[in-house]
């Protein structure tokens, strides 16, 4: 079964790396520069899920879930200043500068 993750793990990560490529040859937008920033939370997120995984000790688990949340910091925000800016809404920048505090200073 844990073989089962870790191929979906590393294919998660090749898919990341390869959606993260077909941004960076496209235009600049301020749309695919968000979505970039979503991809790279989401690949340090998957990166460590995979550390998790193939973690020898307790140690190192540890470490990798630290990994996973410095991923998950970026995820969410950058996916909702995406979908803002994708349809063409005001972002709430108050709402969203106060979660952004709030998800970094408490320790998950």
């Amino acid at each position: 079964m844990s073989t089962v993750f870790l191929v979906l793990g590393i294919a998660a990560i090749c898919i990341t790396v390869f959606a993260l490529v077909l941004l960076y040859k496209g235009d600049s937008s301020s749309g695919q520069k968000l979505m970039q920033y979503f991809l790279l939370g989401s690949l340090i997120q998957n990166a460590g899920y995979l550390l998790e995984l193939t973690a020898s000790g307790m140690e190192a688990a540890i470490v990798s879930v630290k990994v996973q949340y410095m991923g998950s910091l970026a995820v969410p925000i950058c996916y909702c200043y995406f979908m803002f800016g994708y349809c063409y809404k005001k972002t709430p920048s108050k709402i969203l500068n106060f979660l952004k505090i709030i998800d970094s200073n408490f320790p998950h």
